[in-house]
C-alpha cells in the first residue's frame, strides 16, 4: 500500500510529544478512566498482574519509571498551546548494537478520536526515531482486526512481514499480532520523494 499520509511542506503539527512528569498523574488517570471502555479491548495485561485490572495509577508509575531509558521512551500527546494532554506515545524494547531497532505503541483518550492527532504524533515519533535517535529499524505489533491502526501504520508505508501466533497479551487473552515495519532507508526515501509528514520540520521532533 502506497503512503498516504499528506506531506503539507512546512507545515506545524497542532501537537506536542514531551516526557511525563509527576505533576501530570491526576490529568492523565482522570483521561484513562474517561477512556476506560474505549481502551480496554486494546489494553495489554501482564501475566502474574491480574489483579491490577485497568489501572490509571499503576499505568501511569509505569510511563514515569519507563520513561527516560536508554531501552524505553515514553512521551504524552499534548494539544498546542493549552498542552492538554490527549494519550501518550512509546518508543519501546529499544536495541542497539547490530540490532538498533525499537517498538512504536500508543494510545488516545475517547474525546480525541477522529481527528488525526495519532497520525501527527507518529510522524513526530519516526523522525525522532530515525533522524535523533538514529535507529535502523522501526517496528509496531498490531491485532489483525485493530482496522484503525492497521491504517494508519500504512498510512506511513510500514510494510507487513507476518503474523506472530499468541504474541501479547491483550485483555488477558494471548492475541495474534500482526508485525509492521520500516527501516531508516523506508523513511529517508519517503521523505526525499516528499512523501513523510513533518521531515522538514527544523530542530527537534520531542520536546525536552
Amino acid at each position: 500500500m502506497e503512503p498516504s499520509v499528506p506531506h503539507r511542506p512546512h507545515a506545524q503539527p497542532r501537537v506536542v510529544l514531551r516526557h511525563p512528569v509527576g505533576g501530570d498523574r491526576t490529568e492523565v488517570a482522570a483521561l484513562l478512566n474517561q477512556s476506560r471502555e474505549h481502551l480496554i479491548p486494546w489494553w495489554s495485561t501482564t501475566p502474574r498482574h491480574d489483579d491490577e485490572g485497568f489501572d490509571p495509577d499503576t499505568t501511569f508509575d509505569r510511563m514515569l519509571s519507563t520513561a527516560r531509558l536508554d531501552s524505553s521512551m515514553r512521551f504524552l500527546i499534548c494539544l498546542k498551546p493549552t498542552g492538554a494532554v490527549t494519550g501518550a506515545i512509546s518508543v519501546s524494547n529499544i536495541a542497539r548494537g547490530p540490532f538498533e531497532s525499537c517498538t512504536l505503541g500508543y494510545w488516545l483518550g475517547a474525546p480525541y478520536t477522529g481527528q488525526g492527532l495519532v497520525t501527527e504524533a507518529m510522524a513526530l515519533v519516526l523522525k525522532f526515531v530515525f533522524r535523533e535517535l538514529r535507529l535502523h529499524r522501526c517496528e509496531a505489533n498490531i491485532m489483525p482486526r485493530n482496522e484503525a491502526s492497521t491504517k494508519l501504520v500504512q498510512k506511513f508505508g510500514f510494510r507487513h512481514e507476518g503474523v506472530g501466533l499468541r504474541y501479547i497479551r491483550i485483555n488477558y487473552v494471548w492475541e495474534d499480532h500482526a508485525r509492521w515495519a520500516m527501516t531508516t532507508e523506508d523513511y529517508e526515501a519517503l521523505a526525499s520523494a516528499g512523501k513523510m509528514l513533518f521531515s522538514d520540520l527544523p530542530g527537534r521532533a520531542i520536546q525536552f
